[in-house]
C-alpha cells in the first residue's frame, strides 16, 4: 500500500493517432500495423518509450503546462477509482466493459469506446496498453517508498499497464504488470498524459 500525496491530472483517453502526429507526422507510416490503430482517433501506437516522453517535453512547451507520463502509482490508483477488486468494474469484465482479448475484437478501436471508471477514465483496462514512468523491477514493491513511489532510479525496461486488446482479462487487471525495453515501441503499446498542476 502505498500513498499518494501530489495533485495531478490524469487524461481522460489514451492519446490518440491525431493528437501524436501533430508532434510526429512520420508516425502515421504506422498506422494499421497488425490491423490495428487505423483512424485518428484510436490510440496511438508503435511508440516507444522515449518517444512518449519527447511527445510530453512537445506538449509541454506547446501550451506551457507540465505533461508527463504517470508513475506507476499514480497509474494504479487512478485505474482503480477507489475500488479493491480484480478491475475498476468489479471481480470479472463482461464483454461491453472493456477491448480484452475473449470480449470483444483483436484490434484497437476508437479511444472512450467502452464505459468509463467511476472516475471518468477511459480504456483503463484494454485497448493499447499504456507505458508509464517507470523502471521495471520485479522487487520494486518489497522495499517502495510508502508516499509516491516512482520507481527504481535505473534498469532495462519500463513498466506498462493495463492490457490491451490482444490481453487475455487476467493481464488486464489493475494491478497486473508487463515490462519493456524502452527501444521497444509494439503495436499494442501506447500511452496516456498525466499533469502537473
Amino acid at each position: 500500500k502505498v500513498t499518494i500525496t501530489r495533485a495531478w491530472y490524469f487524461g481522460a483517453f489514451e492519446v490518440t493517432n491525431q493528437q501524436y502526429e501533430m508532434f510526429d507526422q512520420t508516425h502515421r507510416k504506422w498506422r494499421g500495423r497488425f490491423n490495428t490503430s487505423k483512424t485518428d482517433n484510436e490510440p496511438v501506437t508503435m511508440v516507444r518509450w522515449q518517444e512518449a516522453v519527447d511527445f510530453c517535453a512537445w506538449l509541454s512547451k506547446k501550451e506551457g503546462r507540465i505533461y508527463r507520463l504517470p508513475t506507476e502509482a499514480e497509474w494504479e490508483y487512478a485505474c482503480r477509482a477507489g475500488t479493491t477488486t480484480a478491475f475498476n468494474t468489479g471481480e470479472a469484465l463482461a464483454v461491453e466493459q472493456a477491448n480484452i482479448a475473449g470480449t470483444k475484437r483483436d484490434r484497437t478501436k476508437p479511444v472512450g469506446s467502452d464505459p468509463p471508471n467511476l472516475w471518468g477514465l477511459y480504456d483503463m483496462h484494454g485497448n493499447a496498453m499504456e507505458i508509464v514512468e517507470d523502471w521495471y523491477s520485479a522487487n520494486y514493491y518489497v522495499s517502495s517508498p510508502s508516499s509516491d513511489p516512482t520507481g527504481p532510479t535505473a534498469g532495462e525496461q519500463r513498466v506498462l499497464r493495463g492490457g490491451d486488446f490482444s490481453s487475455y482479462p487476467s493481464m488486464a487487471t489493475s494491478s497486473w504488470r508487463w515490462s519493456a525495453p524502452p527501444s521497444v515501441g509494439l503495436f499494442y503499446f501506447g500511452f496516456r498524459l498525466a499533469r502537473t498542476p
